[in-house]
């Protein structure tokens, strides 16, 4: 028989370590509901930066909600809350405003090159249709 000590694993929580964790769960499910409302009205260009902050917001104070409704003791999640709330939403919005850029750059740049290869090969195309004019079987035409 091992015998062990009276420490806990670090691993191990003991009750009411994770209050928020179902409030969290279930605000996840919702921000994908969000995202999906959000998909289609998404300005494309002009203001695209602004409504991603409105769209992390909007978000982040739904779990706010959610926090205070499932979570319980309400003033531990009351104080939790004033202390998370503003760097939460200043960090989620730039670094949703962030991927998001970094996502239109690199779709950018993998249209150019499609477009350029596209270009190269109507280029080979065109400098092979004299020759397929000609037809396959006659041989000086195919050198």
């Amino acid at each position: 028989m091992r015998r062990t000590s009276g420490r806990r694993s670090p691993l191990l929580l003991r009750p009411g370590q994770l209050f928020t964790s179902l409030a969290c769960g279930v605000g996840t499910f919702c921000f994908g509901v969000v995202g999906a409302i959000a998909y289609g009205r998404m300005p494309q260009k002009k203001g695209r930066n602004m409504a991603l902050v409105l769209l992390v917001v909007l978000s982040e104070l739904l779990q706010s909600v959610l926090i205070f409704l499932f979570s319980r003791p309400f003033s531990a999640a009351l104080d939790l809350e004033k202390v998370i709330l503003l760097p939460k939403l200043v960090m989620n919005s730039l670094g949703l405003v962030l991927f998001m850029g970094l996502l239109s750059r690199f779709n950018r740049s993998v249209t150019i090159g499609l477009a350029e290869q596209q270009q190269m090969a109507l280029f080979i195309a065109q400098k092979c249709l004299p020759s397929l004019r000609e037809g396959l079987t006659n041989w000086q035409a195919m050198q």
